[in-house]
């Protein structure tokens, strides 16, 4: 399988403002994350924010970043796409909108706090999905 069908990367396209804190607690990249006062925990945010791997000291995207590490996370701007960590068991069509729920998965968007779209189809069987940033 290529590159384009598995992306080794959490930014697959666009110009994020990149950011750093301190792990709240373990977090794998590609998971949505919430900033508060300098932690950054996975969570159901209003903004797309996306921990990413740290390539820098040769991880990839499935090296989880442990508690009280640093762990670097981009803030995406409109059109920016990510590959996401998915919900279990959830099933998405591309053009779907989609939330992150409390763990920081995508999931459908079902509260109102659309923060992108699917880019591709996705079901259980993923682990991850392609998402761009509204």
């Amino acid at each position: 399988m290529s590159s384009n069908e598995t992306p080794k990367t959490v930014l697959l396209s666009g110009d994020p403002v990149q950011y750093e804190g301190t792990a709240g607690e373990a977090i794998t990249p590609g998971h949505v994350v919430l900033y508060d006062g300098g932690e950054v925990e996975p969570g159901a945010a209003e903004t797309l924010r996306v921990a990413r791997e740290r390539d820098f000291i040769g991880e990839g995207i499935s090296s989880e970043i442990p508690s009280g590490d640093n762990v670097p996370y981009y803030v995406a701007r409109k059109g920016d796409r990510f590959y996401c960590v998915m919900a279990d068991a959830e099933t998405l069509s591309a053009g779907d909108k989609v939330e992150a729920n409390a763990s920081g998965e995508i999931i459908a968007a079902d509260t109102g706090v659309t923060i992108g779209v699917a880019v591709e189809d996705g079901d259980g069987d993923n682990d991850r999905i392609k998402v761009e940033a509204l």
